[in-house]
């Protein structure tokens, strides 16, 4: 999946983000994208492992209590994406 430029502005703009590195892409370096516009790229898959038959939960009730991301470096407009999900544990609350 490519991370699409108005993507990464339309996500600062959303969350009220003034840092001009996501919104002015005349900037030194070039543009760069909010690190969580990256729960774009990744809900396909997301959703693909919790709706797994073999995992068997109950989506209408079901919580998503937390996840992990990593990333190794700034994250650029037109960057390339390989998600993958693994589901580590439900817990019964």
């Amino acid at each position: 999946v490519l991370l699409r430029p108005e993507w990464a502005t339309a996500y600062a703009k959303a969350t009220h983000d003034p840092n001009p590195a996501y919104t002015d892409a005349k900037r030194a370096g070039g543009l760069l994208a909010p690190p969580m516009v990256t729960v774009r790229l990744v809900r396909d898959v997301l959703f693909k492992a919790v709706t797994d038959e073999e995992l068997g939960a109950d989506m209408l009730r079901l919580v998503h209590g937390e996840q992990d991301m990593e990333w190794l470096r700034p994250i650029r407009p037109w960057d390339l994406f390989s998600a993958r999900a693994e589901v580590a544990a439900i817990e019964p609350k």
